[in-house]
């Protein structure tokens, strides 16, 4: 008889209820987005600006749009930035025929005004999920991708989300939750798989989670 080797999906019992609440949260913060053009004589054809939006607990983040301003449908791309690291001008994207919008998500980049633990920013807020960054940060990409689709509504023939590495984890977590994009690009998303990472990561994140968790073994663990 053959063994089925497939993984098996599992799911705290709240884990619906949770998400759903979240997102109500998220829904009832005012995104009072400021949208400020940004000069660039040397592509006169796409405009830069910088965006600054509300995302879940009021919190403030930052990102950019290029946008073509000859006001014809094109595809129009999402996306962040890996772990301590922080968002790209995406000019080729947008010189090869795409929208583009990028976030720095909170705690890093232009929205590093996010306080984190002193253990690292994985670990702030995990003594709850309520409390967790990385739901914070899940709500940073929704919202940038409603932000997105509300900036060129009417012109974008397909929406993709972009994502490596830490971005790739929260633009999957986000897709799975929501389902907001035609195309999901990632690469490395283990972000949210966390007894893996504990095994595999051991630089980044995975040291930060590591420090902790071996603090804790010797009693000299401190609130994240």
């Amino acid at each position: 008889m053959e063994r089925d080797l497939r993984p098996t999906l599992t799911r705290p019992p709240d884990f619906e209820p949770f998400w759903a609440k979240t997102c109500e949260e998220l829904s009832a913060v005012e995104p009072h987005l400021r949208r400020m053009p940004v000069t660039s004589k040397s592509r006169p054809l796409l405009e830069l600006s910088r965006l600054t939006f509300r995302s879940l607990g009021g919190v403030e983040v930052t990102g950019y749009s290029i946008g073509w301003q000859d006001g014809e449908p094109r595809p129009l791309v999402v996306h962040s930035h890996g772990y301590r690291s922080r968002c790209e001008l995406r000019w080729n994207w947008a010189e090869a025929g795409y929208n583009v919008v990028g976030i720095d998500v909170r705690g890093f980049g232009r929205s590093a005004a996010a306080a984190h633990s002193r253990w690292g920013y994985v670990l702030t807020g995990i003594a709850s999920p309520e409390t967790s960054i990385l739901r914070g940060a899940v709500c940073d990409y929704l919202r940038t991708v409603q932000i997105a689709r509300d900036l060129f509504k009417g012109r974008t023939t397909r929406h993709l989300s972009f994502g490596f590495s830490f971005s790739g984890g929260i633009a999957l977590m986000a897709e799975a939750l929501f389902g907001t994009s035609d195309l999901l690009v990632v690469g490395v998303p283990t972000f949210g798989w966390a007894e893996g990472r504990y095994f595999l990561v051991k630089s980044g994140s995975g040291a930060e989670i590591a420090h902790y968790l071996d603090a804790a073994r010797y009693g000299s663990r401190g609130t994240p």
